[in-house]
């Protein structure tokens, strides 16, 4: 039997962030529970001085976050920078955006998954539909 991904993801989003130059952060995830966690950044335009690196941190906290060895990748020509954090060591994980040169972040999605907790309930501000093999039809609402 199929197992519809939104049943073992926790999806979340941040919120655009404006035009600048200086280094943003997404949020901070919680990873316990769960075998990972992926971030999809979308730049508002690419550059190769656009990178996204991940962290972690032992605590809940912004200060003691370190770079994840070999975790940078620079966006190049793609809008789109996805990174995908594994079994990471440490319980607490977030994204950096450096930006030397002026653009937005569009959005950052960050999907928890493999969670020991299954089936996942989606939190507060995220909806979903799981549809397996649905005969045309009708979408609905």
């Amino acid at each position: 039997m199929v197992t519809p991904l939104l049943e073992i993801v926790e999806v979340t989003t941040d919120a655009p962030i404006a035009t600048g130059t200086s280094e943003q952060f997404s949020s901070i995830v919680d990873t316990a529970n769960c075998d990972g966690v992926m971030f999809v950044v979308r730049l508002g335009s690419p550059g190769a001085d656009r990178v996204v690196r991940a962290q972690q941190n032992t605590i809940n906290s912004a200060t003691g976050m370190a770079d994840l060895e070999g975790s940078g990748k620079a966006s190049g020509s793609s809008n789109t920078i996805v990174i995908d954090v594994a079994l990471p060591v440490e319980q607490f994980v977030r994204v950096g955006i450096v930006r030397t040169t002026t653009t937005t972040v569009d959005g950052i999605t960050i999907i928890k998954y493999n969670k020991a907790k299954q089936p996942t309930t989606q939190p507060s501000g995220t909806l979903g539909k799981a549809v397996v093999g649905a005969a045309e039809g009708t979408a609905g609402s």
